[in-house]
C-alpha cells in the first residue's frame, strides 16, 4: 500500500494507515518492536507501562516538547498524570540498549 504523510520523507521515515484516519508519519523505524503494554490509553491521569526489559520513558506533547522529567522503567511502572493537560501526547520508550519505540498517548481532562 502507498501511504502519503503530510510530514517530510526520509528513508527510514515508517507511515501507518490508521483506517479512515489521515495516516501520520511517527518516527524512524529500524525494526524495533519491544514487548510494551501502556494501559490504559486514554488515560485520566494514571498510566502503567510493562515493558520485557529496562530502560527510561518519558512523554512529549505535539512539539516535541518533554512534559515528563525522564522515568526509569525495569518492567513495570505505574506514572501519575494527573498535572499534565489533556491532549495528545507521545510516550517515547529508550530500552537500556538505545532502542526507541514511541506511543501515542490520548490524556483526557
Amino acid at each position: 500500500m502507498d501511504l502519503e504523510c503530510d510530514m517530510p520523507y526520509t528513508p527510514t521515515s515508517t507511515c501507518f494507515d490508521f483506517g479512515p484516519y489521515t495516516p501520520y508519519l511517527v518516527g524512524i523505524s529500524d525494526g524495533y518492536i519491544p514487548a510494551l503494554e501502556i494501559w490504559p490509553n486514554p488515560s485520566r491521569g494514571i498510566l502503567n507501562l510493562q515493558s520485557d526489559r529496562p530502560g527510561t520513558a518519558q512523554l512529549f506533547d505535539i512539539r516535541g516538547i518533554p512534559v515528563t522529567p525522564r522515568w526509569e522503567v525495569q518492567d513495570y511502572r505505574r506514572f501519575d498524570l494527573t498535572g499534565i493537560a489533556g491532549g495528545l501526547y507521545f510516550l517515547r520508550w529508550t530500552s537500556n540498549e538505545g532502542k526507541i519505540f514511541t506511543q501515542k498517548i490520548l490524556v483526557q481532562p
